[in-house]
């Protein structure tokens, strides 16, 4: 079946930001305001459906920190932000099944997420190595999420709809070190989360934990300065198995576990280009798993793929 689906959608945002660090011997008192107005603007044409979108958000964030310096190469820090995220524009529009395979796409009342954020971390320069760390507890009200009814986003004739999760809590840690040895840079870092949706209106999301967030995040890489010049590198990722839905009933995706390949070549102090290959071993795993009447429907991610580009620096 064709559709002729035309999405002309713009968010235009105004932001204003103020941020002041006060020192008193070693210690840094940081603050942090930031005030966005977002502006939705456009149509959304499917067949001889079209709807106007016309709307206004705004939203305030704010930080606080202090920073401990406690000799040349260490310090700690602890920090707490109000952070947001509004909406993309597409996000605003839902499709809804209106009588059975009859759709029609609707405005949402999508809100913005908020997120307090409490941190505490510390780095240093010990054992030849850069060291970093940081534990961190998260909630978030109206954590925005994307529901496919039937599962398959790429699919003429599914419907879909963008919701706020009541409120959501994250926790965890991340570590992270650096080495370099004459022309070699290797670099390692782990993460730990944990998720629960704690509040919502459905009761069966509530208490799960929020879909495709992985528990477990492993990165080791590797860079060689061939000469002053021209890098290669190679890394390695490692995601752990995520839930595919937010009710955790139908179980987890597989773990993603991907080598990946580039190098960079430096033509002059503003320009770079660069080439590489990902998934070199042509792993298979996927980009995202729905759901069709309870069946799992995958989107495969590309096996052996390649790209190339440069940057410029003005």
């Amino acid at each position: 079946v064709m559709a002729d689906t035309k999405l002309d959608l713009t968010k235009k945002t105004f932001e204003v930001f103020a941020l002041n660090t006060y020192k008193v011997n070693k210690f840094e008192f940081i603050q942090g305001l930031r005030f966005e107005n977002s502006k939705y603007d456009g149509t959304r044409k499917n067949n001889t459906d079209t709807l106007d979108i016309k709307k206004s958000k705004d939203n305030w964030a704010g930080s606080l920190a202090v920073n401990y310096l406690y000799s040349d190469t260490g310090n700690v820090y602890m920090k707490y932000e109000r952070a947001f995220t509004s909406p993309a524009p597409g996000q605003l529009v839902d499709k809804v099944e209106t009588a059975p395979n009859i759709y029609t796409y609707k405005v949402n009342n999508l809100k913005s997420e908020g997120t307090d954020l409490f941190e505490i971390g510390w780095n240093d320069y010990l054992f030849n190595s850069l060291l970093s760390a940081d534990v961190f507890y998260s909630e978030t009200k109206d954590e925005i999420a994307t529901i496919f009814d039937g599962g398959r986003p790429n699919a003429h004739g599914t419907a879909f709809r963008s919701t706020n999760l009541g409120k959501t809590r994250r926790y965890g840690f991340d570590l992270s070190a650096e080495q370099r040895l004459e022309n070699f840079t290797f670099k390692e870092a782990y993460s730990f989360i944990d998720t629960k949706i704690l509040k919502d209106n459905s009761s069966s999301f509530e208490g799960k934990h929020i879909a495709d967030v992985p528990k477990h995040k492993l990165v080791f890489s590797v860079d060689y300065d061939i000469t002053s010049k021209f890098t290669v590198g190679a890394d390695y990722e490692y995601r752990a198995a995520t839930f595919i839905d937010n009710a955790n009933k139908y179980g987890k995706d597989k773990a993603k576990s991907v080598f990946n390949l580039r190098a960079d070549y430096k033509l002059t102090n503003s320009l770079n280009i660069y080439a590489g290959i990902n998934n070199i071993f042509g792993a298979k795993y996927y980009n995202s798993v729905g759901l069709d009447s309870g069946e799992r429907i995958y989107d495969p991610a590309p096996r052996i793929n390649y790209y190339a580009g440069f940057k410029y620096k003005f």
